[in-house]
């Protein structure tokens, strides 16, 4: 797990990247997680495909497809695909916990945006760890 802290998050300036949208595979929950196929739509027009996988949370304990939405914040000036790639940790501390942290380089926050119809709980929230890495085409 990263171990992020909130501090270190909330001391640079994050903007709007875009929207990260996955989709659970149907009975994906294994010991080391659940699958997942994600696509980035950036608001300055950037597009890509990600697999992946997610561990923890209600989300990995799913029997069924879920859809998860996050919307991608960073701290670069100009984001690539690379740097939407690795390993991501919930924010540990501070008032924004649901953040998830992480990125090639760090330099990406996921903040939920969907919601479990079943439970009211916020499958995208609960994670404990996500890593993505691009398609290959």
């Amino acid at each position: 797990m990263l171990g992020a802290s909130a501090g270190a998050a909330q001391q640079q300036e994050w903007r709007n990247a875009g929207t990260l949208s996955c989709v659970t595979e149907p009975s994906a929950a294994t010991a080391d997680g659940g699958a997942l196929s994600c696509n980035f739509k950036g608001l300055d027009g950037l597009q890509g495909d990600f697999t992946g996988k997610v561990a923890g949370g209600k989300v990995s304990e799913a029997i069924g497809k879920r859809v998860l939405v996050w919307s991608v914040l960073t701290s670069k000036p100009d984001l690539a695909l690379t740097d939407l790639a690795g390993p991501y940790a919930p924010v540990a501390g501070g008032e924004r916990t649901q953040l998830l942290l992480g990125g090639a380089a760090r330099v990406v926050q996921l903040q939920p945006m969907t919601a479990s119809p079943r439970d009211g709980d916020a499958p995208a929230a609960t994670l404990i760890e996500l890593s993505i890495q691009p398609t290959k085409a």
